[in-house]
């Protein structure tokens, strides 16, 4: 009895088969896919032959995210927070909270060197010399009287990029002879002023007085 539902089943089966490959696959005709999935198709057969594939198609793929959005979000921070930079004074000034890094704007207005020389025209003749500088962008000297000193320097435009001791300093904007400068004193006790007369950039410093160390700031002067 078995051996012969054994061999009803088993011819059963056959007829199935053969029916279901003559209405199923051998009436089957291809699919034409469309030229947009083809065009998708083909970017990402590209994507998957890059190297870094494997990483975003892995469980690596959350931190691998991760890691990039904080590297971002810190670059983000750093210059939103630690920098500001503002176009102040006819300078731009990115401000730090240590110091501020100050660029003269520079314009055609203004000589690529130094074709006039300008001067301290102050009675500095109970200080000497400590330092001098001439180069054709820039000017620099200082004078000494004991733990006195004075600095004053001279630059072109667009050679004038400095960094400027400002941790604590309050700016103020002050006329000078005119001329709309930059003014603070900073925490090593120091006044310093920095200003453009339209031709050239001026940055005097000094721990003197501050009614001395403006008097001197006025003197300065064309050299004749």
């Amino acid at each position: 009895m078995n051996g012969n539902i054994q061999e009803l089943m088993k011819c059963s089966i056959e007829n199935f088969g053969d029916s279901y490959i003559d209405t199923s696959l051998l009436s089957y005709e291809p699919h034409e896919f469309s030229a947009r999935f083809e065009r998708k198709m083909r970017k990402l057969i590209k994507k998957q032959r890059r190297f870094y594939f494997p990483l975003v198609k892995t469980p690596l793929r959350l931190s691998f995210t991760v890691i990039v959005m904080v590297i971002l979000m810190t670059v983000t921070t750093m210059m939103s927070v630690g920098a500001v930079r503002e176009a102040i004074f006819n300078f731009f000034i990115n401000t730090f909270s240590t110091h501020s890094d100050i660029t003269a704007i520079d314009d055609e207005q203004h000589p690529d060197t130094i074709e006039e020389i300008y001067e301290i025209g102050y009675d500095l003749s109970d200080y000497k010399v400590d330092y001098e500088s001439y180069l054709e962008r820039r000017r620099i000297i200082s004078y000494l009287k004991n733990d006195k000193e004075i600095v004053f320097e001279q630059h072109v435009n667009d050679a004038f990029n400095v960094r400027a001791n400002t941790e604590g300093a309050e700016i103020f904007h002050v006329d000078l002879n005119g001329y709309d400068a930059m003014y603070y004193y900073n925490n090593l006790d120091y006044h310093n002023l920095i200003w453009d007369n339209g031709k050239y950039t001026f940055w005097l410093l000094s721990n003197i007085s501050k009614e001395e160390f403006f008097e001197i700031a006025k003197s300065v002067r064309k050299s004749e």
